[in-house]
């Protein structure tokens, strides 16, 4: 992708060179229903119509999994989750989806697609911007993908709770141990 179609002036590509790329994503993993009235309401996540955990992970554009955040019950949202971990270095450019646009108020390297003007078309600048940007973020989301191929991520996590982040941390690593045998 040219330079001339880039927000920042940089393909998405070109960028881990001059400063470290970072994709920020949520997944969620149901979950037996909870017994307490007041724990079920907080587990219950509306997207996903059921009791889950929620876990941010941060990956570098390179495809290693840099962090995987605590996990946090299903009803909170995406945004809340990343405002309550750790900041993200001010020089590292972080790429996007339309639905994590919020970011854009704390982190000043944020690029996200062009959204199509109502009533009206993207030009083709716009349109190869968006069509870069999407190919980065799907292979990191492949890399997510890797991390739930093991079934205690995927399947519902029936272990106690409070050691679901240690479970999903470790296996994050398994991830990128394994993606330095591949390529991304």
């Amino acid at each position: 992708m040219p330079p001339c179609c880039s927000r920042s002036g940089a393909s998405p590509g070109s960028v881990a060179k001059d400063a470290e790329s970072l994709i920020v994503d949520c997944t969620e993993q149901p979950i037996q229903r909870p017994g307490v009235d007041t724990t079920q309401k907080a587990h219950y996540s509306g997207k996903k119509k059921r009791h889950t955990l929620k876990t941010e992970f941060v990956v570098t554009g390179k495809g290693r999994v840099a962090a995987v955040s605590p996990s946090h019950p299903g009803s909170h949202h995406d945004l809340a989750i990343r405002r309550q971990g750790p900041s993200l270095p001010k020089t590292a450019r972080m790429y996007a989806d339309r639905a994590d646009q919020g970011y854009n108020k704390d982190h000043p390297n944020l690029d996200i697609p062009y959204k199509k003007p109502r009533g009206g078309e993207l030009d083709e600048q716009e349109r190869q911007y968006n069509r870069g940007l999407g190919s980065f973020r799907v292979a990191i989301e492949h890399r997510i993908g890797r991390v739930k191929r093991f079934r205690i991520v995927s399947d519902r996590f029936r272990n106690p709770r409070p050691t679901h982040h240690t479970k999903i941390s470790i296996i994050a690593g398994l991830v990128n141990i394994e993606a330095s045998f591949m390529p991304l």
